[in-house]
């Protein structure tokens, strides 16, 4: 059951991270019109930042889950030698 819920977090974090990918990309996207007020370009920049931030956190978490995981089938195959 662990290692089921296990895998459903780690779904969940690889869609969240796909989610804030394609929402930076397209706030950038949004950010490059001509016809946005200076205070709409902060705006979307701040946002832009936050979800790109958010993106890169849920990556360094996802690459921590995979360091854990390899070292322990690591250890497991050192125990079973």
């Amino acid at each position: 059951m662990e290692e089921f819920l296990q895998y459903l977090y780690v779904q969940t974090l690889r869609k969240r991270m796909e989610v804030c990918r394609a929402t930076a990309a397209t706030l950038m996207k949004s950010l490059q019109s001509a016809d946005l007020t200076v205070y709409e370009q902060r705006a979307g920049y701040k946002r832009w930042e936050a979800v790109t931030r958010e993106g890169d956190v849920l990556e360094f978490m996802l690459d921590l889950i995979r360091r854990r995981e390899r070292e322990q089938r690591e250890a497991a195959v050192q125990m079973g030698s």
